[in-house]
């Protein structure tokens, strides 16, 4: 494995790619696949970085906000004031007990969890995808969701670690495709990403053929839908986004529209983006909701921009 990726370079193997090899098998996946995924992620990752500034902006925000107005610190009669929560921020990075967490303490009362976020990317893999790099703009695409919002729910993972506190957010993805074989779920809506989840979604996006049967996708996440689920996102404690990129015509428009009509019914939030002018009949399929990409190179940019207006009011 490792040996004929050194052969292709030449050369013996270096420590790096032993360890790299191992890795690899540990995590069963293939290390040269591992590397083509860290190229490629190389290219989108500045995108991932600015929406991480983003994300822990989200995360220090909230933080405040639960520390001044926690219910535990009402009942105690006090409000933490910006210099408290300076030196709670110190004291945690010192090893020592925050005095905001010292006095989360002193109630253990549960709170009321918001701000939980689903977002399901739909990617096309239809025959027409294989011409003019649009395959490799929708692959950097996904790579850019999956890794973005992986790194949010990690940070918020991290800082409700460090605080003691509930931060009241949550952040689950889903990602599936349709083409010749009709529709695949690629990840289930889930908060993990793991490196088999990585590699195997990346090596599935390097191959496209068939129509374009995106009321297949659509369905199975309106079947996805639990009373419970729609009961959140009907009182507004859960926001559910779906995306659908694509490049042609949909091979039912009418189906396409009565299952968006029944998921916005729901309370989901369905958008579409059309690539290139192949794509635009997506601005009539998913309307109001749709965007034509006519630069395909600027498709990872839209995708940003799409994750960022759904999660900067968290």
């Amino acid at each position: 494995m490792m040996e004929e990726i050194v052969a292709k370079k030449g050369g013996e193997p270096t420590l790096e790619q032993s360890i790299l090899e191992e890795w690899a098998r540990e995590h069963g996946v293939n290390a040269e696949d591992v590397l083509g995924y860290r190229k490629e992620y190389a290219e989108i990752a500045p995108l991932v970085a600015e929406l991480r500034e983003v994300f822990k902006q989200i995360i220090s925000r909230r933080l405040k906000e639960r520390w001044k107005f926690s219910p535990q610190l009402e009942t105690e009669g006090e409000e933490l004031s910006e210099d408290t929560l300076v030196e709670s921020s110190i004291e945690s990075q010192t090893g020592g007990q925050p005095r905001a967490f010292r006095e989360l303490e002193k109630q253990k009362k549960e709170q009321e969890g918001y701000g939980m976020l689903d977002m399901t990317l739909v990617n096309d893999l239809s025959g027409s995808m294989n011409e003019g790099g649009k395959l490799v703009m929708d692959r950097k695409s996904k790579l850019l969701f999956l890794e973005s919002l992986a790194d949010f729910q990690k940070e918020i993972e991290q800082a409700e670690y460090e605080s003691g506190v509930s931060l009241g957010l949550q952040v689950r993805t889903e990602t599936r495709a349709f083409g010749d074989f009709g529709d695949a779920e690629l990840k289930e809506l889930s908060t993990d990403l793991s490196e088999k989840d990585r590699i195997g979604i990346w090596k599935k996006m390097h191959k496209a053929g068939g129509g374009t049967p995106d009321y297949l996708s659509l369905n199975e996440v309106l079947k996805s839908i639990t009373p419970e689920q729609e009961k959140e996102l009907r009182e507004k404690l859960r926001r559910k986004i779906v995306v659908v990129l694509s490049d042609g015509d949909s091979q039912d428009a009418g189906k396409v529209q009565g299952v968006l009509l029944q998921l916005r019914n729901k309370g989901v939030i369905c958008l579409g983006l059309g690539m290139t002018e192949s794509g635009v009949a997506v601005k009539d399929t998913y309307k109001p909701d749709a965007e034509v990409i006519t630069d395909i190179n600027t498709l990872p940019q839209a995708v940003q921009k799409v994750i960022l207006k759904y999660t900067q009011d968290l």
